[in-house]
């Protein structure tokens, strides 16, 4: 058996981990391709489309470190995809992994400071708001980059909202709410339901969320974003 296994953090090299099981005394060449929306060599390190497991060896780890002038347009992630060439050497129960490259953490701090701003000089859309959805904090507007706030839409029977996380950042939380009365928010996934995987499987800056209730059984609802900085409270 050969498998491989992503893993990534935020503003850390992405890697994937080959894996094998079973038989571990013949030496396995392995082959696969690299696809997604990063290119192999120009925003992260070349990579050699194919390894060897020795005899005994049973795990191999590939890194993907992005170059540290890699263009991430649009303040989104870029995607790497791994897919092993199947062999009658090995079974491939999970011949696929995917990984996602970020040019370094963020902070909502260190970001005021590199736009020389503060707090204090916000005008207009929240400075938090413009941090957490990759809005230009010195330009009134973007229409462009309005595409990443939260949109909401009636699916299925159920509200749902979506919206794309910024890459990067490390000291935010997005707290989805829903509320029957404009008054009163809840949270949890008893009230909503993380359903990006299911609604957006490749997309890794993308979020979306469903309401439990359905429409049908209330008069309204409505969905929002809660912005959370560290300290403060999700009550």
């Amino acid at each position: 058996l050969l498998e491989p296994l992503a893993s990534v953090e935020n503003g850390s090299p992405g890697s994937i981990l080959m894996r094998r099981g079973g038989l571990t005394s013949p030496e396995v060449f392995v082959q696969f391709d690299l696809a997604g929306t990063a290119v192999n060599g120009d925003d992260y390190n070349y990579v050699t489309p194919h390894l060897v497991l020795n005899p005994g060896q049973t795990t191999k780890l590939i890194q993907f470190s992005p170059k540290p002038a890699v263009s991430f347009d649009g303040a989104e992630a870029k995607t790497i995809r791994m897919t092993l060439t199947p062999d009658v050497a090995y079974a491939l129960p999970v011949p696929m992994a995917s990984v996602m490259i970020v040019p370094r953490k963020l902070t909502y701090d260190a970001w005021l400071a590199e736009a020389g701003m503060s707090e204090e000089t916000e005008e207009g859309m929240p400075l938090v708001m413009r941090y957490a959805f990759a809005l230009d904090p010195l330009l009134a507007s973007d229409p462009a980059a309005f595409g990443r706030m939260p949109r909401p839409n009636l699916e299925g029977g159920h509200l749902t909202l979506s919206f794309r996380r910024k890459p990067g950042i490390s000291d935010l939380r997005y707290q989805v709410e829903y509320s029957t009365d404009l008054t009163h928010w809840s949270s949890g996934p008893d009230v909503v339901e993380d359903i990006t995987a299911e609604a957006a499987p490749d997309d890794p800056g993308a979020a979306v969320y469903r309401a439990t209730q359905p429409m049908s059984e209330a008069d309204r609802g409505a969905m929002r974003v809660r912005l959370l900085l560290p300290g403060e409270s999700s009550n």
